[in-house]
């Protein structure tokens, strides 16, 4: 899963990120990549049209990220965001598994 978030108040998103961590770890998140600098984001080709700072999470399969994202703990997490952030998660894949 791929995340863009663009902060409107830095200063409140301390609960959110104490607090979202477990939960996906819970449900078998791994954090690939977390919180870049969007001014180390370059476009290879195309368009990026997010600002703010970049995630990418991997969950085992898409039942597991369906299972952390409806869940009651994200859901209660997530308040904690409103009003402080403008989040797109807009990349979910079912893809193959590593080579070992």
């Amino acid at each position: 899963m791929i995340i863009s978030v663009e902060e409107l108040a830095p200063e409140k998103m301390t609960p959110y990120k104490q607090a979202v961590g477990p939960v996906a770890k819970k449900f078998g998140g791994i954090e690939l990549l977390a919180f870049a600098n969007p001014d180390q984001i370059q476009v290879m080709e195309g368009s990026w049209d997010h600002s703010g700072l970049l995630l990418i999470e991997e969950y085992v399969s898409m039942a597991q990220l369906k299972a952390f994202w409806y869940s009651n703990d994200y859901q209660e997490v997530k308040k904690l965001r409103e009003h402080y952030a403008k989040v797109n998660f807009f990349i979910a894949v079912n893809g193959r598994s590593r080579p070992e």
